[in-house]
């Protein structure tokens, strides 16, 4: 189950302005798009980010965050890994859920979904999990 850090009582994430200044906007055009945040918001959003970051620990290709909670994640050159498939990590559209549950049950393979899509086989069986396509140790 994915969990998402909120803006006191609002349904803003704190993702949701990160997004807008790693775009480029200045805090009043995000106040602007905003309206139900303030100053205080923002810079509390960022300082989120900085107390998660500042707990980092590089390792070679992988990092690991200890603090209050405990994470290990392997660094990943999406330029490298886009060689092989253009689409890892990118958001899925509707269109894309509806081809790969079509893929499914036409009985294809995870790895001819794969490639079909244009995304990491492990994306495609967590998606199909996502979906109640296939149960949690199940794979194809």
């Amino acid at each position: 189950m994915q969990k998402t850090v909120l803006i006191r009582n609002t349904e803003i994430r704190v993702t949701d302005i990160l997004e807008l200044i790693a775009k480029g906007n200045s805090y009043k055009q995000i106040l602007t798009e905003l309206p139900q945040l303030n100053i205080g918001d923002i810079m509390a959003a960022a300082q989120f980010c900085n107390e998660i970051i500042s707990d980092l620990i590089v390792e070679g290709d992988h990092i690991r965050l200890e603090g209050r909670l405990t994470l290990t994640a392997k660094i990943v050159n999406l330029t490298k890994l886009r060689q092989e498939h253009p689409r890892a990590y990118e958001k899925w559209e509707p269109a894309e859920d509806d081809n790969l549950k079509r893929l499914f049950q036409q009985g294809k393979r995870i790895n001819e979904i794969s490639e079909i899509l244009m995304r990491q086989p492990g994306a495609i069986l967590s998606r199909l999990r996502m979906m109640g396509l296939i149960k949690d140790r199940q794979a194809s």
